[in-house]
């Protein structure tokens, strides 16, 4: 495996974000704990969240990587000027279920699924499939589907006024797309986590090429989604970055990397309707769950997609 040597330097802050960031920073809560690697759980709806260190890395993949998409570059280096903390895990159907006992917040009325009987192998919009009947069984701790980039804001909002906070900005929130890859890359420079090369040992994901199709073989014996932490995890020790389900991020869709942020702050500018994921999914092929595979995912049209959820972040005070 090949580290960056960015990550030789964790802890140490190496940038300055801008001033409004930074001023958002210094006015949130203290946590339980800041150091790199260090867990915590703040309360009893809380995530349990690792604190990642600061750190430079290259963002994006080389032209000569395996299925490379001209989405993914041009590669380019991104400061990450503070530690921040991550989900150990995806935001689970009973992680959910809560949210929405508590809040009574109105289901989609529908959903994306896929099925080998439609006979153009993609997605399509289904009534009555939601998070609770996405069209595939799951248990209580496989990720939520078919719920919105608006629903998971909306998640965030909530989870910020059980911690105590008032909701709105933070300080949980949807990563960063950066954020989110610096996390899943774990300081490594190789197309997966674990190296260049893919078995189902390492995640769920789907054929071995196109068309996409829900596979199960070895120690990936789930069909479609399978319940979080069943792969071993990244080097900063988080849970299914690659495959399972994509995850949403904050970004608007760009179709590539030109004009990108270098603090590892979210794009606002773009096409905002659709969203930025990240991670592969279940019936992705391999080179779908690379560190580098970006997708998209909608906004707010009232239907979710059957292999898109999320994690969150929390930013942390300055110490």
């Amino acid at each position: 495996m090949r580290v960056s040597r960015a990550i030789a330097g964790v802890g140490l802050l190496v940038a300055t974000f801008a001033t409004a960031h930074a001023a958002q920073r210094a006015s949130l809560p203290a946590t339980p704990a800041s150091e790199p690697g260090a867990r915590f759980r703040e309360c009893r709806s809380c995530p349990e969240m690792v604190v990642i260190p600061a750190g430079t890395f290259t963002m994006g993949s080389p032209d000569g990587e395996k299925g490379r998409f001209k989405n993914e570059g041009p590669e380019h280096r991104v400061t990450i000027a503070g530690p921040f903390a991550i989900a150990t895990n995806l935001v689970t159907r009973s992680d959910w279920r809560g949210f929405v006992r508590a809040t009574g917040r109105k289901d989609p009325d529908s959903c994306r699924i896929y099925d080998v009987s439609f006979a153009d192998h993609d997605l399509v919009r289904v009534y009555g499939k939601n998070w609770r009947r996405p069209h595939f069984a799951q248990s209580e701790d496989h990720p939520v589907v078919c719920i919105t980039w608006d629903d998971a804001r909306a998640y965030a909002d909530w989870l910020n006024r059980q911690a105590g906070g008032t909701g709105g900005a933070g300080p949980y929130r949807l990563p960063s797309e950066a954020e989110w890859e610096y996390a899943a890359r774990g300081g490594t420079t190789t197309a997966f986590y674990w190296g260049d090369e893919i078995s189902r040992s390492q995640a769920n994901y789907g054929p071995e090429q196109l068309p996409f199709a829900p596979v199960a073989s070895g120690a990936d014996r789930w069909k479609y989604t399978s319940p979080v932490g069943s792969f071993p995890p990244n080097p900063f020790g988080l849970n299914d970055m690659a495959g399972n389900v994509w995850q949403f991020t904050q970004d608007c869709w760009h179709e590539s990397y030109d004009g990108a942020p270098a603090d590892g702050s979210a794009r606002a500018d773009g096409k905002c309707d659709e969203r930025v994921v990240r991670g592969g999914s279940w019936f992705k092929p391999p080179t779908g769950e690379r560190s580098a595979k970006r997708g998209q995912g909608k906004v707010a049209d009232l239907k979710g997609n059957h292999e898109i959820g999320f994690r969150l972040v929390r930013d942390l005070a300055p110490q």
